[in-house]
């Protein structure tokens, strides 16, 4: 449930806040041992200083944290933002 929400809020930030025409998403199964969902969009990116109340990223870390994940975001250089989802799966 948690990775459903982060991924939703993910997308959802890009509608609200990217300005973005294009958005890229690719789903992977890593030698069966890790789900790992990228989402690359071409939008004004990331300001150098993310304003006090922007809960939307904290909510996609803590949410990929509370179940075993990761979730990194960063500016990609041609523009826009690439933020990786990443889950371990059980043996």
């Amino acid at each position: 449930h948690n990775l459903f929400l982060a991924f939703e809020e993910a997308l959802t930030n890009i509608v609200k806040h990217s300005g973005a025409t294009e958005v890229r998403i690719k789903i992977s199964l890593e030698e069966k041992k890790q789900l790992s969902i990228r989402i690359e969009d071409d939008g004004r990116g990331l300001p150098p200083v993310v304003a006090e109340g922007s809960d939307g990223l904290i909510n996609l870390r803590q949410r990929m944290a509370q179940i075993g994940g990761r979730c990194d975001i960063v500016n990609r250089p041609a523009g826009g933002v690439a933020i990786s989802l990443s889950l371990p799966l059980a043996p």
